[in-house]
């Protein structure tokens, strides 16, 4: 066999498992919270209150899928519970929770 095809085959395999281990990893660490209604101007509020952790790097809305979702500051883990009760106490009401903790249909204990 060719030595330099060897060497594009060896390097597509590594490209190809960079990339999915990337995917991977950013799939784990993002918690969604998906909600029962939506609106533009709540959701603006809410994603500020889901800023204002210190363990939140970002958090946006769509108000398509009624889902808000969070990324976590570098080396913080998010609580669930934290995250349900931030959308409930900012007067949405949460009915999933989708995160590196598992999925959870109500109220996550921690």
């Amino acid at each position: 066999m060719n030595r330099s095809l060897v060497w594009m085959c060896l390097l597509s395999l590594f490209a190809v498992t960079a990339t999915c281990d990337s995917l991977v990893a950013a799939e784990l660490v993002e918690t969604t919270i998906v909600v029962e209604r939506m609106c533009e101007s709540c959701s603006k509020s809410i994603v500020g209150q889901l800023k204002k952790s210190a363990d939140v790097a970002d958090a946006s809305a769509s108000l398509e899928t009624k889902t808000y979702t969070i990324r976590p500051a570098k080396d913080k883990k998010l609580s669930p519970r934290l995250m349900w009760e931030t959308v409930e106490k900012a007067g949405e009401k949460p009915v999933q929770l989708n995160g590196p903790s598992g999925k959870f249909n109500k109220k996550p204990k921690s």
